[in-house]
């Protein structure tokens, strides 16, 4: 009796492990592999060298430390006290807060759970409207996937998620009559309309979907009372949505200013987020061809689409050809109804090959299948640790952006008036104010169209580039190596040449305020070495 009380304990304890072990494997399942992949894969891979980030970055920190909203610019010294329509502050409070907390690992984490999180959710509302796990997860990955080059540390990241959101509870409307989630639109635009202008996307959305269903209602001999009362219901509470957006620091002006940006000549012809896709690249080719796919399931589903199941997807899929920056909200609005058609689609071999999978599934060990998902798991892991390794995220920050040149600036003590080229404008506040202004950052909106050409054409060195230069007493510039305006200045004599690595040039006035500076020759790694 002695030896059984001292080894039942010990085969107790065992299988109480065991059972602990099978419960966090048997957790692994397809879906739980694939998101915590796209996590680790998000954390392994932060755009962080996105120039934007860091202007959002210096916003965030004077709105905490001042306790007030700068309404007119304060970065810049050729805007200075313009009015700045600041639509994004919230974002950057919380982005600002976060950095300041954990650092720049905290804000990748955050990223990537704010990616997953919108995958999650898209994967979800496809589940309910596919009727199957695999389905789900496969439309989801197709549609989803090309939105890893749109997920760098910017307020857009809040108008993805917000708008797989609301696009879930019009759906929860309209294939399950349920409202139950609908007084949850108003509290989401209250919070969305401070963090992004792109919440007017929300307001779109909802009155395509509104808009569309009510002219099915009409256009009807009859409808079920339940429906029309929840449909009324919907409208209320997307209506009080609407209003929501004025609660913000500049009311109306929230709404006008995505038009005024979309007007902006400049911005849709130099820069790229706002041109048409190129599908001579292989990446937007991609968008191209399972967009070709939805209309082609659309074609041949027996589901025969309404207006709202027209109009929704086809609004966005119609902007996100007229502008880059569109294609995320296309994707996110396809996905869900090609689902939903795709469930009502003829596809003989599909069945018979999701038949012949089920009956394998259920005859292999359920444990066995959880263990090939976490082996997945870690094999992800492996490799996401095996690229950092190989390059780090401070190296590809350190290889897009002017770090070194900052920081030789900071240094050497330079300042006055600056110039610098369009997209390093958002680091170089983040790295030099308040003690330097930049000549320009990324805040096409702010600069306008006529100094944006003003810019092109100085930085470009088209015709009558030094009159204008000149008329801005530049006293140093900051530039990339290969853009006209670095060698002009250094063939007109007005300006040395006194930092220069492989990326990036300091240029300084030749004035007493920089006699101390000693020039140096170009390309020259060595001779700039010794004076960072």
């Amino acid at each position: 009796m002695e030896q059984t009380t001292h080894v039942m304990p010990a085969v107790g304890s065992r299988v109480k492990r065991e059972s602990v072990l099978r419960r966090l494997v048997g957790g692994f399942s397809v879906p739980v592999t694939v998101i915590l992949s796209l996590c680790l894969l998000k954390i392994a891979t932060p755009i962080n060298y996105d120039p934007d980030l860091y202007w959002h970055l210096k916003t965030g920190e004077y709105i905490v430390t001042h306790g007030m909203l700068p309404y007119s610019d304060i970065f810049s010294h050729t805007m200075a006290g313009h009015d700045w329509v600041l639509h994004e502050w919230l974002s950057e409070v919380i982005f600002y807060g976060i950095v300041t907390a954990a650092g720049f690992k905290g804000l990748d984490l955050f990223v990537a759970v704010l990616y997953t999180a919108t995958f999650y959710l898209l994967f979800r509302l496809c589940r309910k409207v596919s009727g199957t796990e695999t389905k789900a997860l496969i439309v989801a990955l197709l549609f989803f996937a090309p939105l890893i080059g749109f997920t760098s540390p910017r307020p857009q990241l809040f108008t993805y998620l917000f708008f797989v959101l609301y696009t879930g509870i019009l759906f929860d409307y309209k294939y399950r009559t349920s409202t139950r989630l609908a007084a949850a639109l108003p509290a989401v635009m209250l919070v969305w309309a401070n963090m992004h202008a792109a919440s007017l996307v929300g307001i779109t959305l909802l009155a395509l979907f509104l808009g569309a269903e009510w002219c099915t209602v009409f256009a009807r001999q009859h409808t079920e009372p339940a429906q029309k009362a929840a449909l009324k219901r919907l409208t209320f509470w997307a209506l009080l949505a609407a209003a929501m957006t004025l609660i913000n620091p500049r009311f109306i002006e929230y709404w006008t200013y995505p038009f005024y940006v979309l007007n902006l000549d400049v911005a849709k012809g130099l820069i790229n987020e706002w041109q048409s896709p190129n599908f001579h690249s292989l990446h937007y080719r991609y968008f191209l061809a399972i967009f070709l796919l939805f209309f082609t399931v659309l074609i041949y589903s027996k589901k025969k689409p309404d207006l709202a199941e027209i109009a929704v997807p086809m609004f966005f899929i119609a902007a996100g050809f007229t502008a880059i920056r569109h294609l995320p909200f296309a994707c996110l609005a396809a996905a869900p109804f090609f689902a939903l058609f795709l469930r009502h689609t003829p596809l003989p071999q599909w069945r018979s090959a999701m038949s012949r999978g089920a009956g394998l599934r259920a005859d292999m060990d359920r444990n066995l299948v959880c263990y090939l998902n976490v082996l997945l798991l870690a094999c992800v892991t492996g490799s996401v640790a095996y690229t950092q390794s190989r390059m780090s995220p401070e190296a590809l920050i350190d290889m897009a952006l002017p770090v070194k040149a900052a920081s030789f600036i900071e240094t050497h003590g330079i300042s006055g008036r600056m110039f610098n080229e369009y997209g390093e404008g958002g680091y170089l506040i983040y790295r030099l104010y308040p003690e330097r202004q930049v000549f320009i950052d990324g805040r096409a909106d702010l600069y306008g169209n006529e100094f944006m050409k003003e810019y092109f054409g100085i930085i470009n060195g088209s015709a009558e580039w030094k009159k204008k230069f000149d008329a801005h007493s530049i006293d140093y510039a900051v530039l990339p190596k290969e853009v006209p305006l670095r060698q002009l200045l250094l063939n007109g004599g007005a300006f040395k040449l006194v930092y220069d690595d492989e990326r990036h040039s300091v240029l300084v006035a030749r004035t007493a305020a920089f006699a101390r500076l000693p020039e140096v020759p170009e390309h020259s790694s060595e001779a700039t070495d010794s004076h960072r």
